[in-house]
């Protein structure tokens, strides 16, 4: 097993870095005179070449770059900061729909995950993934047989639409249903904005 590992104090190495910068003696000659192996010779010769440069540098120089490195650091900082409320005031006054945020997601950005924008957005992602559910046959039945009784008999009420609805289309329909599938399906944002259509879905609500 080899050794422990023998600590050369540093005026050893000074010494035997000065013997190898005068080029008076090769490594393994210098290495037999100071007990030491040759490849440390070397180790400590590039050691001593490489720090002479520090000491003709200037330590005004050195003092003026570390404070415009400290400078350029705060100024980075600070306009993280400075985002970081600006995000925070943009999330708080976003007046935008749940609809408005989807439409603001794209979904192959390359630097932004759609995590991240639905995060920015303050969009849960279930809401962005949401797809609503098509209406049922029974419901758009219903709309199409709404739409003609309201246009033959526009004074009938809710409870008298469901008692004709139910015996036209053989279902089972109670008021709570007609208003519901007048207020989901007769809208102006759904269906053509006429007239009727407008006093319909005003009517039911």
């Amino acid at each position: 097993m080899p050794g422990p590992r023998k600590n050369h104090p540093p005026n050893l190495k000074a010494k035997v870095a000065l013997e190898a910068l005068r080029g008076m003696k090769t490594a393994s000659e210098i290495g037999q005179a100071f007990s030491v192996h040759p490849n440390l010779v070397a180790i400590w010769k590039k050691q001593a070449a490489d720090g002479i440069q520090s000491l003709f540098e200037n330590p005004r120089e050195d003092s003026t770059k570390q404070l415009e490195l400290e400078a350029e650091r705060d100024e980075l900082f600070r306009q993280i900061g400075q985002l970081k409320v600006e995000l925070d005031w943009l999330k708080k006054n976003l007046a935008w729909s749940v609809e408005e945020k989807r439409q603001c997601v794209e979904p192959h950005h390359r630097q932004l995950s759609i995590a991240r924008q639905c995060e920015l957005l303050t969009l849960p992602r279930s809401s962005f993934y949401y797809s609503p559910a098509p209406e049922s046959e029974l419901n758009l039945r219903l709309l199409r047989l709404l739409d003609q009784l309201y246009l033959e008999h526009p004074t009938l009420g809710s409870r008298k639409l469901a008692e004709v609805l139910a015996k036209l289309s053989g279902e089972e329909i109670n008021r709570k249903r007609i208003l519901r599938v007048a207020r989901r399906v007769c809208q102006p944002s759904v269906l053509t904005a006429t007239k009727r259509y407008l006093s319909l879905s005003t009517m039911y609500r």
